[in-house]
């Protein structure tokens, strides 16, 4: 059932887009460190501290990019992935790609919904309860 693909793409572009996101807060952090660094002019020997101190920021920032262009290129490709997974769903005609599509990709309300299929509204609600109760389980 392609839901389920669908449902497992998601589920991997959402961990992709948090590791981006937690990539980007750890170089944030680390560029206000190295921004809160104070210059000492009274001695030589700590604004050769200070320098190596910088140089290390520089360091990791520079291989934070590196990782933040990686987990991007991740992140994009799964987006993209997903997107043709949806497009996929939308034109399933199995019942069940159909009632995902609409429950959970278009938010519609159960109203909506008995309204597109040929059953009746106690069917309906229980062929929703059986589809996630039984294929919707992580």
């Amino acid at each position: 059932m392609l839901y389920q693909q669908y449902k497992n793409v998601k589920d991997k572009y959402i961990r992709a887009l948090e590791k981006y996101n937690e990539l980007i807060d750890r170089k944030e952090r680390a560029f206000l460190k190295s921004q809160n660094i104070t210059i000492n002019y009274s001695s030589e020997s700590s604004s050769n501290n200070q320098s190596s101190v910088e140089e290390i920021y520089v360091e990791t920032i520079d291989k934070l990019d590196a990782d933040i262009k990686i987990a991007k290129d991740i992140y994009e490709s799964r987006k993209l992935l997903l997107e043709e997974k949806e497009k996929e769903l939308r034109k399933s005609k199995n019942w069940y790609d159909i009632l995902y599509t609409a429950l959970y990709i278009d938010c519609k309300s159960m109203r909506s919904i008995i309204r597109t299929f040929p059953y009746s509204r106690r069917q309906i609600y229980n062929i929703k309860n059986k589809f996630e109760k039984n294929y919707l389980k992580k």
